[in-house]
């Protein structure tokens, strides 16, 4: 594929791009309670430029890039004609210096095979999940940089036994080469990305009603005997909204400018209450300056991106529809609560209670407010299930004895396994089934 082609894919990606948008922003003039998010609303506006960047990153053009720099590095070193003349004519045509260097290379693969293996098959291995799986677990994270770290190091050292690379800048100037190689197609992903993203956003309840059309066709259907599913209860921030990096945005600026001693703080906070971050953190000499925390977090949450998690407002309707209670379960107080109702026309009628910090006297880890919440409903702890996202949240809902349902919102699946039931990114693919399923675990 040329660059000529390449570049009138990029063309459709962005007409594709536009074409959505536009679609959107007339269905909305059309019906304004549609299923689907008005990219030129404000907060369409606030989303679009504030994800700018965000929109066009991941793993995948990470991998990309490596990818790239392998390739790069196994051209220019000269390793992949000498594998293909090795193949093709048995090694004849190669020179010593050659054949020593593609010996070199096997040992290097030998090595990397076997670390791999002890790193993975062991019980217990360093690179399982918590639970003992491959997938997900920090393996599967890394097979591609793992292996352009092979193919790197493999053609580097055939580089210099063969005499290909005499210097650093040689070897480097490979990496750039697999890269400027690459240019296009990186160009291409970026694109497509943000494509992706946005199509995500505009049209949240279509996939996610697509998603569980190719995901529940496979699953076999769950009797119902004996199980009983009352109530849904979920923490806000990172579960109801994906705003949980807003605030670690903000509270890394008050903890850098007024904490610098307790590097990483902000991520200890999470899922205490606002009286207690100021009475446990900001207390003693900083005691005149929580006045002012306060007046920055009222004024920075007027003019947050309240943008559900990806399939929220579906699977919600989709178990009151079934009868299961639903109810908030936040650390936030009446002040932040007011300003989402301001902010989230139609949040209220999603749910059959919201519990603030008001309501319960000690917060999470503490499992009080999740108690609190299923004698609302007159559920007991194995009627409900939890939807939490940081750790003290999730240590609440296990707590309470109930199932915990952990979103990777915040934190890495890895990190949050060992004290979730199970680990979602989002809801696109998690419906009413899903929780029978988790009820029906002993």
């Amino acid at each position: 594929m040329n660059n000529k082609h390449i570049s009138y894919l990029c063309l459709c990606v962005v007409v594709v791009e536009i074409v959505a948008i536009m679609v959107v922003w007339i269905a909305s003039a059309a019906n304004p309670f549609g299923s689907f998010n008005n990219p030129l609303s404000a907060e369409g506006v606030r989303w679009m430029f504030r994800n700018l960047m965000a929109a066009m990153v991941s793993k995948w053009l990470v991998a990309l890039l490596l990818l790239a720099m392998s390739w790069g590095s196994l051209k220019e070193s000269g390793l992949w004609n000498a594998v293909v003349q090795r193949t093709k004519s048995g090694g004849a045509s190669l020179h010593y210096r050659e054949r020593m260097g593609l010996r070199v290379v096997v040992l290097i693969t030998l090595v990397f095979v076997v670390t791999l293996s002890l790193l993975t098959m062991l019980p217990e291995a360093l690179l399982l999940s918590a639970t003992g799986g491959l997938f997900p677990s920090p393996f599967s994270e890394a097979v591609v940089p793992a292996i352009s770290l092979w193919l790197s190091s493999a053609s580097i050292t055939f580089g210099i036994v063969k005499g290909s690379f005499r210097s650093v800048p040689d070897v480097f100037g490979s990496f750039f080469a697999g890269i400027s190689r690459s240019a296009p197609f990186i160009v291409l992903m970026m694109l497509s990305l943000h494509c992706v993203n946005v199509v995500k956003m505009l049209f949240p309840h279509f996939l996610c009603q697509l998603a569980k059309k190719c995901y529940f066709c496979t699953q076999k259907p769950i009797k119902m005997d004996n199980i009983s599913f009352k109530a849904a209860l979920f923490d806000l921030d990172g579960v109801v909204f994906d705003t949980e990096p807003q605030y670690t945005e903000f509270w890394g600026s008050q903890c850098r400018e007024f904490r610098p001693d307790r590097p990483g703080l902000e991520h200890e906070i999470k899922g205490q209450t606002l009286l207690q971050i100021l009475d446990r953190h900001f207390d003693g000499d900083l005691k005149a300056k929580q006045s002012l925390i306060v007046e920055r977090l009222n004024e920075f949450e007027k003019t947050m991106d309240f943008v559900f998690v990806s399939g929220f407002e579906a699977f919600v309707r989709q178990l009151r529809s079934n009868g299961v209670k639903t109810a908030v379960v936040t650390s936030s107080n009446l002040d932040k609560m007011n300003a989402v109702y301001n902010r989230c026309e139609g949040f209220k009628t999603l749910f059959d209670a919201i519990l603030t910090s008001e309501d319960f006297e000690r917060s999470k880890p503490d499992p009080d407010c999740y108690q609190k919440a299923s004698q609302r409903f007159d559920a007991t702890a194995d009627e409900c299930i939890v939807f939490e996202d940081s750790f003290n949240g999730l240590k609440s809902g296990r707590a309470a004895k109930m199932k915990v349902v952990g979103l990777s919102t915040t934190n890495s699946p890895e990190s949050i396994a060992p004290y979730s039931d199970t680990v979602i990114a989002n809801y696109l693919a998690f419906g009413y089934d899903d929780c029978l399923r988790l009820i029906q675990k002993s």
